[in-house]
């Protein structure tokens, strides 16, 4: 956490401000550990923050916005695609599991 989330400096003298910053660090490290294990799996699990932001979340696409839906439009042939829909996929997986 404190080299890939910017864990090594605090954002203020505040306690009060470091620790819900802290908090939310946490909160995104978890998160992003999840994703990875969960939604991306295979050699994914083991890279860092970096690599998954470069390959992954900074695919360039274009957002639409109507008929009360947001869309993300990706082109089929970038290296991505195939990753982004695996993971979609296990995402509604595990949303439509029963509890």
């Amino acid at each position: 956490m404190k080299d890939e989330l910017a864990g090594g400096t605090l954002p203020s003298g505040s306690f009060g401000a470091n620790a819900a910053w802290w908090a939310i660090a946490a909160l995104a490290f978890n998160v992003h550990t999840a994703g990875k294990g969960l939604l991306l799996g295979g050699s994914w699990v083991t890279r860092r923050l970096k690599t998954i932001r470069f390959q992954l979340i900074t695919v360039p696409g274009r957002v639409i916005e109507g008929g009360r839906r947001l869309l993300l439009r990706i082109r089929q042939a970038h290296p991505a695609f195939s990753l982004l829909l695996q993971g979609r996929q296990r995402l509604r997986a595990l949303l439509d599991t029963p509890s």
